[in-house]
């Protein structure tokens, strides 16, 4: 399945979203979450230059209850309790499970998660209806690595795409990129068949 990075530009209606709007240059983390049938609890982490005014907002937030479990001069940890988890609703109507922690800033919401193609396109009728407007940053097969090349392989590939050798027609041959990286030429073929045999392995395991 495909691991999924989305951003969720969360409405005005979400405290969290006015409040992260408001601070632009803090950063909450949300450690976890349970909705439930009248609302929802989570552990919210508050990071910033000055605390202060974070807790203060927070508090003065419509919440049904928030209670300050640690507080620091540039972070606390708040556990609080909602009447509408509007992130929790979307994907627990769409069967998604949500990974935690995730973090939200300046209005947006960073999600990552392991889902199906068709459970991804049931959170996206969810947001939708919801009134969320949000953008994929990244689709990659679940058991990729973070990067399918080694670093020379990298380094190869994009010397080569500099020097115009995947162009059509090439602007630079195997002979004269060799050249230029001042390899053989035999060495040069093989670490791009490598290279190329990896990227598209990993194509595969996104789709």
């Amino acid at each position: 399945m495909p691991r999924v990075e989305l951003v969720v530009t969360l409405p005005e209606p979400a405290w969290i979203g006015r409040i992260s709007r408001a601070h632009s240059d803090a950063a909450f983390r949300v450690l976890s979450a349970l909705p439930a049938p009248d609302g929802g609890v989570g552990l919210l982490e508050l990071n910033g230059d000055d605390v202060d005014p974070l807790l203060a907002a927070v508090e003065a937030a419509d919440l049904r209850d928030v209670s300050v479990l640690r507080r620091l001069d540039e972070s606390a940890l708040v556990q609080f309790e909602t009447e509408s988890p509007m992130l929790l609703r979307a994907t627990q109507s769409s069967g998604v499970p949500l990974e935690f922690p995730f973090h939200i800033r300046d209005g947006e919401a960073h999600w990552t998660f392991t889902v199906s193609h068709d459970r991804l396109a049931d959170l996206r009728t969810e947001l939708d209806a919801r009134g969320f407007d949000y953008r994929l940053d990244g689709v990659r097969g679940a058991n990729q690595t973070e990067d399918a090349l080694t670093d020379h392989q990298r380094e190869v590939v994009l010397a080569a795409l500099d020097a115009g050798y995947y162009e059509q027609p090439r602007d630079c041959s195997l002979t004269e990129l060799a050249a230029e990286l001042d390899v053989a030429k035999s060495t040069l073929s093989g670490v791009l068949r490598r290279a190329e045999a990896a990227l598209v392995r990993a194509y595969a395991d996104d789709t």
